[in-house]
């Protein structure tokens, strides 16, 4: 441990100073002095871009440009010292304020003043971009940590959203931590015009919450519903024939409203 400790204590030295770094990082309006032995063995996809652009250019310049830049230096905070700071630290004021903001309109992902789920939500998303599985991880369980606290939040929102969109089908453990939260709080969030508007616009969302809060709504003593796995020709709980189309995606925002509003209001009343 002590030695752990110690190595730690040296690479977290090499980020902060800079010292003998050999390749600068730049992301947007943020340039990074780094080091290729750390952070191209954390990361085989940016060490074969690296590579790529080592060999076509002698600058030592290596640009994410499609990239967000905190999220970016939290990746490269991991890779050197195997932890990130998400915001959680200063929720209380800021939290306050966002948990009782007017939700009402829906708004594309904000990424100033964002809180912890969101912060997560993108690590999560760079770190399968760039194959760097522990800064996944710990991504995901800063996430699950900061539900508590943040569920109630345009920021939970917007990381649902992002988590749908940014990241693959095959990697659904962060999106599956999210939907149980929504359909764990689906009756507060039905309150919330953002989180409405994105289950309408999204028909996999509002399937997979209508799904969680069935699950959800087993625990609170309503009558059980058939397994939501199971292939339906009608929805289990508001008998809309409009559940195919649900699963499959393929309807309009007034369908998704009518089949996701009646089922899921039927679950949480």
């Amino acid at each position: 441990m002590a030695e752990a400790a110690g190595l730690k204590s040296v690479t977290s030295s090499l980020l902060s100073t800079g010292r003998y770094s050999d390749l600068q990082i730049v992301c947007k309006e943020k340039t990074f002095n780094v080091h290729r032995a750390i952070c191209c063995l954390a990361s085989k996809v940016l060490a074969a871009a690296v590579d790529r652009e080592w060999k076509e250019s002698t600058t030592g310049i290596f640009v994410m440009e499609d990239d967000d830049p905190d999220t970016v230096e939290r990746l490269i905070s991991y890779m050197y010292t195997m932890d990130y700071t998400d915001g959680q630290q200063v929720k209380h004021a800021k939290h306050h304020h966002e948990s009782t903001a007017n939700l009402a309109h829906s708004q594309p992902i904000d990424t100033t003043g964002r809180n912890p789920l969101l912060n997560n939500a993108l690590a999560f998303v760079l770190g399968d971009k760039y194959d760097v599985s522990g800064f996944k991880n710990l991504a995901k369980a800063k996430y699950e940590a900061a539900l508590p606290d943040y569920w109630n939040s345009a920021s939970f929102v917007d990381s649902l959203k992002l988590l749908y969109e940014a990241s693959p089908d095959s990697e659904r453990d962060l999106r599956d931590i999210a939907v149980k939260a929504a359909g764990n709080h689906a009756r507060e969030l039905m309150d919330h015009g953002e989180f409405c508007a994105l289950c309408k616009a999204n028909a996999e969302i509002a399937f997979d919450v209508l799904a969680a809060s069935l699950v959800s709504g087993k625990t609170r003593g309503i009558p059980a519903a058939p397994a939501v796995s199971q292939q339906y020709e009608k929805c289990p709980v508001c008998d809309s024939e409009d559940i195919e189309l649900l699963k499959a995606g393929t309807m309009n925002a007034t369908i998704v409203e009518n089949a996701f509003v009646d089922g899921l209001r039927y679950v949480i009343h």
